[in-house]
């Protein structure tokens, strides 16, 4: 009976007829419904076949470390086939004999991609770490071990800065007492003549001068 069946396939060379040269290697074994690269993983590519369990046994068995472009290929059941069970393998060890059991991709590759995936994480996170303001301290959570030198240091700074704003404004509270306790200039006269003095009582009359034009008796 015919069914459609999933394969991993794995080629360390992958040029621009890559998929076509790869459909034309699993057509001699059935119809080839689709080939196309893993979303999951970029290393692999899909190959779904509609076969015979036999003719898809006899796929893995010829296609797996055949010549391709001077490197070899890697082909194995998707790993919900029955195929790829363990018990089903044993029973056929022959056909299964360079069958890839762990993973499609090489253990190599995978131990250069892990390599290169920890050098990639430890330097987006050297990269993305926001920077701390001065006199603002990260959470202690986010601290961890590492973190007691860096907060003793920025405590200290943070008290030294406190230190000098109170010494700033006794400073500035001095200068305006001394403002207001010196004298401030005396105001200048009024232009004109200067008043007289006066050196008796205006209102005490003493003689009065004039001509007398008429008395009333």
């Amino acid at each position: 009976m015919k069914k459609v069946r999933t394969f991993y396939v794995y080629s360390p060379v992958t040029p621009k007829s890559y998929l076509e040269d790869l459909s034309t290697a699993f057509s001699q074994f059935g119809k080839v419904v689709s080939c196309k690269q893993s979303a999951r993983d970029n290393l692999i590519t899909l190959v779904e076949l509609k076969s015979s369990q036999r003719q898809a046994i006899r796929c893995v068995k010829e296609l797996n470390e055949v010549p391709y472009k001077g490197e070899s290929l890697r082909i194995r059941f998707a790993e919900w086939e029955e195929e790829d069970g363990e018990e089903f393998r044993r029973s056929r060890l022959v056909e299964f004999r360079k069958y890839p059991v762990d993973s499609v991709v090489p253990p190599e590759i995978r131990q250069k991609r892990l390599e290169g995936d920890g050098e990639g994480t430890a330097a987006a996170a050297s990269t993305s770490a926001p920077e701390v303001p001065i006199g603002v301290l990260p959470p202690s959570s986010s601290l961890g071990g590492f973190g007691a030198t860096d907060s003793r240091a920025l405590n200290s700074l943070l008290m030294t800065l406190q230190q000098q704003q109170a010494k700033a404004r006794q400073t500035l509270a001095e200068m305006g007492q001394q403002q207001t306790s010196e004298p401030g200039p005396s105001p200048s006269p009024m232009p004109g003549p200067a008043p007289k003095k006066l050196t008796s009582d205006p209102y005490d009359l003493k003689s009065v001068e004039g001509k007398v034009r008429n008395i009333r008796r």
